[in-house]
């Protein structure tokens, strides 16, 4: 199970695991304030990609480079609809599932495009 740390100090290992076996008193807390943690950063993502799709913050980067764009906003907003909808139908191990298989790489996406930012000098 692949671990990812927040500043907040929650761990997706401990999210996950409490979710997976119905240990919703566990998990609740630090769900909640993953969910808004991932909340704020798409925010900020979906800010950078808009300012660079539409020239206000210009960026040279060649196709299939470590500076390509991730999945656009709009994917990341499905995802959270999608977890938002299997929470309200009470899966937790759907939800689980969610987070480890589509959140955490979409983050990585993101993560890597901050990273590549950063190199050119962008940041």
């Amino acid at each position: 199970m692949r671990r990812l740390r927040s500043p907040g100090g929650w761990r997706t290992d401990s999210i996950l695991g409490s979710l997976r076996a119905g240990d919703l008193t566990a998990a609740g807390p630090r769900y909640e304030t993953c969910i808004a943690s991932l909340g704020t950063f798409f925010q900020v993502a979906e800010a950078v990609f808009n300012a660079i799709g539409t020239g206000v913050f210009p960026l040279a980067v060649r196709p299939g480079s470590a500076g390509e764009l991730p999945p656009p906003p709009d994917a990341t907003a499905a995802i959270l609809q999608r977890l938002i909808r299997t929470q309200k139908e009470n899966d937790w191990n759907a939800v689980a599932d969610i987070l480890e298989r589509e959140i955490l790489p979409n983050i990585d996406g993101w993560s890597a495009f901050f990273k590549a930012l950063k190199e050119i000098g962008a940041g």
